[in-house]
């Protein structure tokens, strides 16, 4: 093939190789939202959970990111590896996807194995999604330099080309973060989502492949030679290697460590724990990655000093965040709260992303130019980025945050940002950048150190004006925070109201415990999941139990109960009370222990997660654990349409076919057996318990009007809901309201 016809099919090739990379972006982002959700069924949704199997996922890319360097400068086609590879990843998918259902067992077996002992068991966890991720991670990491390899070889400028495989790849995965959260779960359901995806990686790779065999030898060996050539050149320092390796570790510990922070920041303002605003704020991060890679392609190989510019993009990273919380909070004064929310997403995660967005590229053409421009040498520094990723989401997480709260986390990120530029301004020629870039960091730390209240109260101070704040810890689970105005104490779960002592919240929350260890006719132990303030729990005390057992997911929700000892009857020094610290969903499934009476705390089933425990498998999970005669009960939301309301009782129903609708709907509970409601002997309960004149009496003033809450039976319960779809871990209706498909 003569040279005009090579240059044709390499300038074809240009087009669609991004293409493909793209999709490899939109498939390897709906793979970690559905891959979260599904871990965290068997592993929980503690902090620590979900963390773990995003840590092993990005350590799982960085591994395959160093791999796939020294797989580059094999004499293999970047084009056709890259090609297998993402046919395997679309592979295993397939096979996760239908394996997920029988983890239950196996994890149980486990941990029966290692006698729960909990350092032993935290290891096991790790190691068993390490072994479920590791192979389908390591082969998405390796496709970023065997695509950047195979791409260069098609006689593409360096620079431009790989900002440009960056920012579509980027971009892709922020499609696939929207399409999944808006549109395909609610839809698909997680495994027909997962199928979706895995097509995609099989339908890419086998295009990469097909190209692979139609390039002319001419065309990869003539610029093979010329690439050869160019990796023998005259090599940096070696400090220039560690100092470019070090920044783009702490680049990537800055973003995922912004992106942590600036969430919970957000989720404080806002008060949305929806999977749709964290979709949101995820795509916010992505776009501004995006957005800055794409900005550097017409730049990045005219650059006469790439490393200055490196230096300022950091600088400027540090400096943008320092800004932000300076200003933030007087823009928030004068704004709606639409525009707050887009304000601060945009500032805090589009801002100091899109600048992060242009470090990498430019970092890594800096690194092949000055350095090393071998695939192993791409690899290595694209892997360090990533494990970077994975240190800022674990040191941000469970240290900086419940260590300096979320003001001293950012301001530590953006002063770790301003470090690595002006190290990086030390090493070009001329230092001026140094001092130059040094200055507004100096100024704008002093300002923060100095904290002025009219700038900073706003973002960072008390999000409850007009009310005392008793008490506030920003936990790894989330910030907790405690108020009091009028005498009413409330407490709040990163913004979002969970409980307080007013008459009317105390009578409802009590009753949650009161019905159905009335009902019951002899309850001995009992199991609630979520403590809030503790009133439900410190009402089921009042009643004979042997025995209470409270699974909380937060840890500083467990200390502000104690704020509430008249509301809660001092639940934390009951001595019948035993309250742990887990998720309530993965306690069920690895207890042994059986209960007479488990009760679901009041948990709003379009939150975050939530559907988790609103889903007919979990109630299964219930029911196993109930003792004969047992009963299950759980809050249904009546402020949610009817078709959504009839969803929820469905599903409850369609576990708990004898199931009984109580306090005008509110409150349903289902038995075991089908035993009929005795009146008098829940009369003679009433006489029996010592708290029937100072608690019940605020409920109900005999058994005949507890009896008067029944609203509906088993067979009205079914014919009200009638036939149709119910919630399921895989179809999370509620969870995704916004995409539902069913009638």
């Amino acid at each position: 093939m003569n040279s005009k016809n090579s240059r044709e099919a390499s300038y074809g090739l240009r087009g669609i190789v991004p293409l493909l990379f793209f999709l490899s972006g939109f498939s390897g982002l709906v793979y970690q939202v559905v891959w979260v959700r599904w871990l965290a069924l068997v592993f929980g949704v503690s902090a620590y959970a979900v963390s773990m199997v995003l840590a092993v996922y990005f350590a799982g890319m960085a591994l395959g990111g160093w791999l796939g360097g020294k797989l580059a400068d094999c004499k293999l086609p970047g084009l056709r590896a890259y090609g297998s590879l993402e046919i395997g990843i679309g592979l295993y998918a397939l096979c996760l996807s239908f394996a997920t259902g029988s983890l239950d067992e196996f994890y149980r077996s486990i941990y029966a194995a290692l006698g729960g002992n909990l350092s032993l068991w935290l290891a096991a966890r790790f190691v068993l999604v390490s072994v479920l991720l590791i192979v389908p991670t390591t082969l998405m990491g390796a496709t970023f330099p065997l695509i950047v390899t195979a791409y260069k070889h098609m006689q593409v400028r360096f620079g431009a080309g790989l900002a440009w495989l960056y920012a579509l790849n980027t971009l892709g995965g922020m499609v696939g973060v929207l399409l999944t959260a808006f549109i395909l779960i609610g839809r698909l359901g997680l495994r027909s989502t997962t199928l979706v995806a895995a097509a995609v990686n099989i339908a890419v790779g086998l295009v990469a492949v097909g190209l692979s065999l139609t390039i002319p030898a001419t065309v990869v060996g003539k610029t093979d030679e010329a690439i050869g050539r160019r990796v023998t050149a005259e090599r940096s320092p070696r400090m220039l290697r560690y100092a470019l390796m070090a920044g783009l570790f702490l680049s990537g510990v800055a973003a995922l460590g912004y992106e942590v922070a600036w969430t919970r920041v957000l989720e404080l303002l806002i008060g949305s724990g929806t999977v749709y605003a964290f979709a949101l704020m995820l795509s916010a991060v992505l776009l501004g990655i995006g957005v800055g890679s794409w900005v550097l392609v017409p730049l990045a190989d005219r650059m006469r000093q790439p490393m200055a510019w490196l230096g300022w993009l950091e600088v400027l990273v540090g400096v943008s965040t320092l800004v932000t919380m300076l200003v933030g909070g007087w823009l928030l004064a004068y704004m709606s709260f639409s525009q707050q929310t887009w304000v601060m997403i945009g500032l805090g995660l589009f801002v100091p992303n899109a600048l992060l967005g242009a470090v990498v590229p430019l970092g890594l053409k800096v690194y092949a130019t000055a350095v090393d421009q071998s695939g192993r040498g791409l690899g290595e520094l694209y892997a360090a980025n990533l494990l970077g990723g994975v240190c800022g989401s674990l040191v941000m997480g469970f240290v900086l945050l419940p260590g300096l709260g979320s003001q001293g986390a950012l301001m530590a990120l953006a002063l770790a940002s301003a470090g690595v530029g002006l190290l990086w301004l030390w090493l070009t020629p001329a230092r001026r950048g140094f001092v130059l870039g040094g200055v507004p960091v100096l100024l704008l730390t002093a300002l923060l150190v100095i904290q002025p209240a009219w700038l900073l109260g706003r973002v960072f101070g008390s999000r409850f004006p007009g009310q005392a704040v008793l008490f506030n810890v920003e936990g790894v689970e989330g910030t907790v925070t405690v108020t009091e105005t009028g005498g009413v104490k409330a407490v709040y779960l990163n913004g979002r109201h969970q409980s307080n002592d007013k008459p009317e919240m105390l009578r409802l929350h009590r009753q949650l415990a009161h019905l159905p260890l009335l009902v019951h006719p002899n309850p001995r132990r009992m199991l609630i999941v979520g403590l809030g303030s503790g009133s439900t729990a410190g009402a089921a005390m009042l009643h004979p139990l042997e025995r209470l057992d409270v699974i909380e997911l937060s840890p500083a929700m467990v200390k502000a109960a104690a704020l509430f000892p008249s509301s809660n009857y001092a639940i934390l020094n009951n001595p019948r009370a035993q309250i742990s610290v887990g998720d309530g969903r993965q306690y069920l499934l690895l207890t042994g222990e059986t209960f007479d009476v488990i009760e679901a705390d009041i948990i709003p089933p379009r939150q975050a997660y939530s559907g988790f425990l609103y889903s007919a498998d979990f109630y299964r999970l219930a029911r196993e654990r109930l003792a004969p005669g047992g009963m299950m009960a759980q809050w249904i939301d009546k402020g949610l349409s009817e078709k959504d309301y009839k969803l929820l009782l469905r599903t409850f129903v369609s576990v708990f076919p004898n199931a009984t609708l109580w306090q005008n709907g509110t409150f349903v509970m289902g038995q075991l057996n089908d035993t009929p409601l005795d009146l008098t002997e829940l009369e003679a309960r009433f006489s029996r318990l010592a708290l029937a004149e100072r608690e019940l009496a605020d409920s109900w003033v005999s058994a005949f009007a507890l009896r008067a809450e029944l609203g509906m039976g088993p067979d009205q319960i079914r014919a009200y809901v009638g036939q149709g779809p119910i919630l399921t871990d895989d179809r999370l209706y509620l969870e995704y309201y916004l995409a539902r498909s069913q009638p």
